[in-house]
């Protein structure tokens, strides 16, 4: 019988860790609503943007960076965020 090649094998983690990355933003936006973490919602939306930017998915990131920033509690965590991402 004939063994997975490498790059099968490199395809097949790739799938896997998308699998798993899709799964985290699907329970994070599911998190985003529960308004228990409302004074958590610009650290998770930062995190998603992170995620989107590690994709290659720059507008979705920007979209959720910007998100980070209007929900900070203070004034000063949305100058960070927007110092960061711009």
């Amino acid at each position: 019988m004939k063994s997975p090649s490498m790059h099968d094998q490199s395809r097949k983690r790739i799938r896997i860790k998308e699998i798993k990355t899709n799964r985290i933003l699907s329970d994070s936006l599911k998190n985003a609503d529960d308004k228990r973490n409302k004074e958590y919602l610009d650290q998770l939306y930062f995190a998603l943007g992170g995620i989107y930017l590690k994709q290659d998915n720059k507008q979705e990131a920007l979209a959720d960076y910007l998100k980070s920033a209007h929900c900070s509690v203070s004034k000063q965590n949305r100058k960070k965020i927007l110092h960061n991402t711009c």
